[in-house]
């Protein structure tokens, strides 16, 4: 299983799973936003809607924007 992390509140999880335990989002809707297949998977207890994204994916790009800055 792949790591996750919420871009709505910036919360990681182990997996998918873990993250619709916790967060009451759908697991496999958690797992198409990851792919780029949907944009949000539930909500938070304010009303806002949660982005997803693989939390290896997300370290690529903030490192992608390092190097970047770095040029």
């Amino acid at each position: 299983s792949k790591r996750v992390i919420c871009l709505t509140n910036g919360e990681v999880f182990d997996s998918a799973t873990e993250a619709s335990a916790l967060s009451k989002a759908n697991h496999s809707k958690i797992c198409m936003c990851c792919r780029g297949e949907r944009k949000t998977s539930g909500i938070d207890k304010d009303g806002n809607r949660l982005s997803w994204m693989y939390y290896d994916d997300y370290i690529k790009i903030l490192n992608d924007e390092e190097v970047e800055e770095n040029v």
